[in-house]
């Protein structure tokens, strides 16, 4: 039984449930009580949520890639502008030749995988799981038509070197000058034609008779009747009248 008139100090009581050594937890002002409900080690161990910022062209090419981009950001920004501006680019290395076409084709193959595969990746980032499924239908769609062009890009590109490596021989130019005009022979000219001679007169027996005289006698036979003309005037009358 305790005296209340003693002054004697009480021995401490020992508490059985703690060990002797072990000192309370001394939350002052200088010290911070644990936060049992900080997950930031979570966090950093999981890697960053969708969305969450990333700094430079490793986050904003990294953060899709990953699936951690939300999916209308992932579809129309990456996607669909993206590929406009694949096009602008594609007109322009065009018109440098055929290495611009087979650039155009290697930047169109890297687009293709780059974007069709962050899409796929960020097609659950939505409200709705309805969208996830139909931009993954897109993706598969728009496959085929990535394929055409770039084989179409490499096709054009390989053509092109081929063509240029033929050495093509150009046409000279005829000057003006120099054309000759082509010789047309004339026409032949008609053949003449030997004169006809005018139908002899008919001669008479009489005058038939003194040519083959002449004839007989080398003499000539149109001087000879010349030269006797009054003979043959009278043999003609001496005919008619006998013929009478």
């Amino acid at each position: 039984m305790n005296n209340p008139f003693d002054n004697t100090p009480a021995a401490p009581v020992v508490n059985l449930m703690q060990p002797e050594n072990t000192a309370a937890p001394d939350f002052t002002k200088d010290s911070v009580a644990p936060n049992f409900f900080d997950d930031s080690a979570a966090q950093a161990a999981s890697g960053p949520s969708v969305g969450a910022a990333s700094g430079g062209i490793k986050g904003f090419l990294g953060r899709p890639w990953r699936g951690q981009e939300k999916l209308w950001k992932a579809y129309w920004l990456y996607g669909v502008i993206g590929a406009i501006i694949l096009q602008v680019l594609l007109s322009v290395l065009g018109s440098i030749g055929f290495v611009g076409l087979i650039l155009g084709g290697a930047l169109t193959l890297v687009f293709a995988v780059w974007s069709n595969v962050s899409i796929w990746r960020c097609a659950w980032n939505a409200n709705a799981k309805f969208w996830g499924y139909l931009v993954r239908v897109l993706v598969v769609l728009s496959i085929p038509t990535y394929l055409f062009m770039i084989i179409g890009l490499f096709g054009l590109g390989a053509l092109g070197g081929a063509a240029s490596g033929l050495k093509v021989e150009q046409p000279a130019v005829v000057q003006d000058a120099d054309v000759v005009a082509p010789v047309v022979p004339e026409a032949p000219a008609a053949p003449l034609q030997a004169p006809v001679p005018a139908p002899a007169a008919p001669v008479s027996a009489c005058e038939q008779r003194m040519i083959d005289f002449a004839t007989q006698n080398g003499a000539d036979p149109k001087a000879y009747v010349a030269q006797n003309q009054a003979y043959l005037v009278e043999c003609n009358k001496a005919m008619q009248a006998g013929a009478k």
